[in-house]
């Protein structure tokens, strides 16, 4: 980046010695002064060298270096044969591309002052009738002058789109973190506080009369407060560290299908009857695919936890394919509804689920059934494999 830099500054040195270069050549050393008496011959080269070293900074002070440029310009007036206009095309160039559209027209129209001394000057020196030589001259200064003043604003207009690009990037890319951490928090803590709290209603409910139960329960509080803890942490942990290295970390950290036992472990320990049946071969799975099974699985079951009632149960199908992997999660509801986390629901489930799905290619399809409800999500075992797309039926959202 600092070589780079560095390149910029000595080619746009570079350029401004040919700059300087053009007008002393054009210049034909007549050190006469208007209204009579000379020069030293070496002031208008030394002046000339000082003046354009200005354009340097003519990124930084755009107004500020054009000032000293177009009155640099108007030299003219007191040396008839000299017209440095190059720095004046050069400032004009930069209020153009770095100012506002008012700013760059009252540069454009000032300029009128310097290129009509110089469209004097030139006819007034060539031979011929004096007004037909001020015409062309005008025409020509003037052209020159449209033509940078023109190439100056069409790279302003594309500098602006091009930032408010980048802004409206910056601003889709914060959206679409935003969600993706509620989704991570909605799984997280909706699962972990849904099992705590049927773990202790029902300890409460064993209280006097089986100590053992009771304890198993606060053992099972007790891990899934831990395991809900280290997500949190994750989480928090990704809103504190840099953007260059947040992906890589989330990636680590995250959750995947290898903890699907401990998920299915908790869940029972909960009150749930669940079963597990694999078909076919696993395969590794991309990163966010494999959170993505493991965050469906999780939201099924915490589902039945919210809406199944005690003594419901719920039958995991894992099936494995060439490009597939197919979650199937049907559940059945018990003898008695889950008052205490039923209306704890914040009606995000499905939504989530919905939106990682489609953000990694796969399909997704949810629905009541008899006596309890159906999950179905397809996802790719490889890139590519899945065209990106949604078919939910979420007649009954369950979040």
């Amino acid at each position: 980046m600092l070589w780079t830099f560095r390149q910029r500054r000595i080619g746009d040195a570079l350029l401004i010695a040919a700059a300087t270069m053009v007008d002393l050549v054009a210049w034909n050393g007549d050190n006469e002064i208007r209204g009579g008496g000379e020069i030293p011959l070496w002031v208008v080269p030394s002046v000339t060298i000082a003046v354009y070293a200005t354009l340097l900074f003519r990124w930084q002070h755009p107004l500020g270096v054009f000032i000293i440029q177009w009155a640099y310009s108007t030299v003219g007036l007191l040396l008839p044969y000299y017209a440095p206009f190059a720095g004046l095309l050069f400032g004009l160039h930069a209020v153009g591309r770095r100012c506002s559209q008012r700013i760059a027209n009252a540069a454009l129209g000032v300029c009128i002052v310097p290129l009509g001394i110089n469209s004097y000057n030139a006819a007034a020196a060539s031979q011929g009738d004096l007004f037909i030589n001020l015409i062309w001259t005008s025409l020509l200064w003037v052209s020159l002058a449209l033509l940078v003043w023109g190439l100056a604003r069409t790279a302003y207009t594309a500098d602006r789109r091009a930032e408010q690009l980048r802004q409206a990037e910056a601003a889709a890319a914060v959206r679409v973190e935003r969600l993706r951490l509620a989704r991570e928090l909605h799984d997280t803590v909706s699962h972990a506080v849904s099992a705590m709290l049927l773990q202790a209603a029902g300890a409460r409910t064993v209280l006097e009369r089986d100590v053992e139960q009771v304890r198993r329960s606060l053992e099972t509080i007790e891990a899934t407060g831990v395991q809900a803890m280290r997500e949190l942490h994750r989480l928090l942990g990704l809103l504190r560290t840099t953007e260059s290295t947040a992906a890589e970390q989330d990636q680590d950290a995250a959750p995947t299908l290898a903890r699907l036992d401990d998920l299915v472990a908790v869940t029972r320990a909960s009150g749930v009857d669940v079963q597990t049946v694999v078909d076919g071969r696993p395969t590794l799975l991309d990163a966010s695919v494999d959170t993505a099974a493991f965050r469906i699985v999780q939201e099924a079951l915490t589902n039945t936890l919210k809406h199944g009632g005690q003594g419901a149960s719920a039958h995991i199908h894992l099936q494995w394919s060439e490009n597939f992997l197919t979650l199937t999660i049907q559940d059945r509801q018990g003898f008695q509804p889950r008052t205490t986390v039923t209306g704890l629901s914040a009606g995000y489930g499905l939504t989530g689920l919905t939106e990682r799905v489609t953000s990694v290619g796969g399909r997704l399809e949810a629905g009541p059934i008899s006596g309890g409800f159906l999950l179905r999500a397809q996802l790719p075992t490889g890139a590519g494999l899945v065209d990106k797309g949604l078919v939910a039926v979420p007649a009954r959202d369950r979040p």
